[in-house]
């Protein structure tokens, strides 16, 4: 597995710093598990970056192994702005 960065980010973080990278006026508003499963909002497929409590373990896998070996990982703007580009190309 490889993870990243080397210092972990909240998912307000992210989500704050792709905002910025990519532009528009995105408004974060936070609501609970208890909220998004009520009204049948499915983790990842429907919300990205978004799972379960219980599942939460998946972005905690420790990458220091990959990173001591030379794994390089990208700003994540970069990796925002490059992916909004290519998502409206298409």
């Amino acid at each position: 597995h490889a993870t990243g960065p080397a210092v972990p980010l909240t998912l307000g973080e992210t989500l704050t710093r792709i905002a910025a990278a990519v532009g528009g006026g995105a408004q974060l508003t936070w609501v609970d598990e208890t909220f998004l499963t009520a009204n049948d909002v499915q983790p990842w497929l429907m919300l990205p970056l978004w799972l379960h409590a219980a599942d939460a373990a998946f972005s905690q896998v420790d990458a220091s192994r990959a990173r001591a070996a030379g794994l390089t990982l990208r700003p994540l703007e970069d990796t925002a702005r490059d992916t909004w580009a290519w998502e409206c190309s298409s």
